[in-house]
């Protein structure tokens, strides 16, 4: 009887070697009981990897040396690392494909109000530094910088502009900048901006004149030489633009091209009457409106030149002896 029960132990102990022995191989084993052996004799059976027995509902551990999936994060700090200077401890963040970069300003326009100012505005969305408006008259010239703001400006008023001139702008920060944007000065004179200097205007004139920039309602379009009143020297320039006449066009009229309208001009005038472009006496510059001869048109016109001029030297002189 004892030596019964000492081979039975020996056998088992084969049994647990042989067993531990494969369970370390590439496959994984389990230790069954099977009704055909009544006294329940242990049973190996080969069971494959990642694979559930469904009859005894047994679920088997992930292969060994497989690191489990793990969302798209990264990780620093660990044991101290070199950046963060000792600590410990692990800071993880989010690949987050949803940030998107700061948005600069936009939505510039630009907006004429009368033949000396121009009106931008603009929409700010992200925090910038400071905001630089820049300026140019051409499509192809470089921009300039006409003012550097606040980064919460989203207004400026251009007032060093010309009559009848286009002007393009942008708005540019760190973080971006606006679209171009352009505006076109009315012409000197034109009070209500309807392309023409008319009776309408010449009513609108008389209404604010004499004026000066404390009452309220002074118009800075009626200001034509822009001297912040408007006054008699305002009045002379209207009747000019009137006359069809450019006020500030100091060479039209200039015969002899030195810098004045004067009756030297009417004189280099009269020898150019009754010429064309063919003739040897014409002269160019007396061809006020440019239309190849130098005939009773462009007589009226220089009439209208010279009287202004005219007009002008007297007033100087007045304000010269008072």
């Amino acid at each position: 009887m004892k030596r019964s029960v000492a081979r039975a132990l020996v056998a088992v102990s084969i049994l647990i070697v042989v067993f531990f022995g494969l369970y370390g191989t590439s496959n994984r084993f389990r230790v069954t009981t099977n009704a055909i052996f009544g006294i329940g004799a242990p049973v190996l059976q080969n069971i494959p990897l990642n694979e559930t027995n469904a009859t005894n509902n047994i679920s088997l551990l992930p292969p060994l040396n497989k690191t489990p999936e793990t969302p798209f994060v990264t990780t620093s700090g660990g044991s101290g690392g070199s950046s963060g200077g000792g600590g410990g401890g692990s800071a993880t963040t989010e690949n987050n494909n949803n940030v998107q970069p700061p948005q600069g300003p936009s939505d510039l326009t630009a907006q004429a109000n009368g033949s000396r100012v121009i009106i931008l505005s603009w929409q700010n969305h992200d925090p910038a530094s400071s905001l630089i408006v820049e300026r140019k008259s051409h499509a192809g010239d470089e921009f300039e910088t006409l003012s550097v703001m606040e980064a919460d400006a989203t207004s400026f008023i251009d007032a060093h502009v010309s009559p009848k001139a286009n002007y393009i702008y942008r708005i540019t920060a760190d973080i971006g900048s606006t679209n171009d944007a352009d505006a076109t000065t009315w012409i000197l004179g034109d009070l209500n901006n309807d392309g023409a200097v008319s009776i309408s205007d010449f009513i609108d004139f008389a209404t604010i004149y004499p004026r000066t920039i404390q009452d309220l309602d002074f118009n800075t379009n009626a200001d034509l030489d822009n001297d912040k009143v408007i006054d008699k020297k305002d009045f002379i320039m209207f009747k000019a633009a009137f006359n069809g006449i450019d006020p500030l066009n100091t060479t039209l009229g200039d015969i002899n091209n030195d810098e004045l309208v004067s009756v030297a001009d009417f004189i280099d005038f009269g020898a150019a009457f009754n010429s064309t472009s063919i003739d040897a006496h014409y002269n160019l510059r007396a061809d006020l409106d440019s239309d190849g001869d130098v005939d009773s048109d462009d007589m009226a016109l220089f009439e209208t030149i010279f009287n202004y001029h005219m007009e002008l030297d007297s007033l100087n002189n007045e304000s010269s002896t008072d």
